[in-house]
């Protein structure tokens, strides 16, 4: 049985780091934030990734209106976080920033903060799927950022947090040789920012003279070791979002909430 939500003064602030192209990081964000949204959390799943192939088309609800991220360019200050989740697409009870392929403009560091904060303080956790090349400081250390943006009608009396520091990172990387490297090189950076730093890696038949061996080498623990999971890949495939299904996503995604919730967890394999 599901344990209810952790009580929490703001929301809590989890990214998912893909150290290695195809790895399978935005499937793990999406899954990670509908198992806890099941668990009873209000639930926020953000995209990092401008120019891919946008969250959304993994949640098969690219179909679906509603603000993205290229409507937040010109942000300034902290957004109000509930007039925006308010006009995000959906995927059930997940609201869904996603990046647009038809513009997939940079969006500045000041609108990232002011975005995320305002999500933040909006609910009880923000997923941030974030690749390596999108800079963690500005997801992990949001000092504060000034007022409330007028990108949504901001609500009586709101104010602009203070700095929202991120509870957890998972760093996730393929085993081959250039994946492993790619690790090496994004997760001591990762940690530098987010001291709850975990890896998962992704495999077959991955060893656990390998898993000790990562471990050892950049002092960080492995979460969990994600298998071949092939109903992800049907599910993805007819629009149904990743995690509904029993199987190696769907119970990474709950080590991860276990995690954040500072409960320990085990690898799975």
């Amino acid at each position: 049985m599901d344990r209810p939500p952790t009580p929490s003064p703001r929301g809590r602030l989890l990214a998912i780091v893909g150290a290695s192209g195809g790895c399978g990081a935005s499937t793990l964000a999406a899954a990670t934030a509908r198992y806890a949204a099941e668990t009873g959390r209000s639930v926020v799943l953000v995209d990092g990734a401008a120019g891919g192939a946008g969250l959304d088309v993994v949640l098969g609800i690219e179909h679906v209106a509603g603000v993205r991220w290229p409507d937040l360019v010109g942000c300034r200050g902290v957004v109000d976080g509930p007039g925006l989740i308010a006009r995000m697409p959906r995927s059930g009870p997940v609201a869904v920033l996603a990046h647009c392929r038809e513009s997939p403009l940079a969006v500045g560091a000041a609108a990232v903060r002011g975005v995320v904060a305002g999500l933040v303080a909006a609910v009880d956790l923000v997923v941030v799927d974030a690749p390596r090349s999108w800079s963690l400081s500005s997801v992990s250390s949001l000092s504060s950022v000034g007022s409330v943006s007028s990108v949504a009608p901001a609500p009586s009396g709101s104010q602009a947090p203070g700095g929202v520091q991120a509870d957890l990172a998972v760093v996730v990387a393929g085993t081959g040789v250039v994946e492993l490297a790619a690790l090496a090189a994004t997760a001591p950076r990762v940690a530098r920012h987010v001291p709850q730093t975990h890896l998962v890696l992704r495999g077959r038949r991955v060893s656990r003279a390998l898993v000790d061996d990562v471990e050892a080498a950049l002092d960080l623990p492995v979460l969990g070791v994600l298998g071949e999971d092939p109903q992800v890949a049907r599910d993805v495939a007819h629009g149904i979002p990743p995690g509904g299904s029993r199987g190696p996503v769907a119970d990474l995604a709950r080590l991860v909430i276990e995690a954040l919730d500072d409960e320990p967890g085990q690898v799975a394999s």
